[in-house]
């Protein structure tokens, strides 16, 4: 079970990112709440290899 822990670890900022993007409302984004979103889907598609996917 450790070495899942530790292994989980690796990817926690993409867990991170993963969550706070969830967290975001469907509609009615504020800018700055669309300027975290937008930031959040680039450094996802980056660690994905998906560029330019969704923005």
């Amino acid at each position: 079970m450790a070495n899942l822990v530790l292994y989980g670890s690796i990817y926690a900022t993409q867990v991170g990112d993963l969550k706070q993007l969830i967290a975001m409302p469907d509609t009615g984004l504020t800018p700055a709440q669309r300027a975290k979103v937008i930031a959040l889907t680039k450094s996802l598609n980056s660690f994905f290899g998906t560029p330019g996917l969704y923005f």
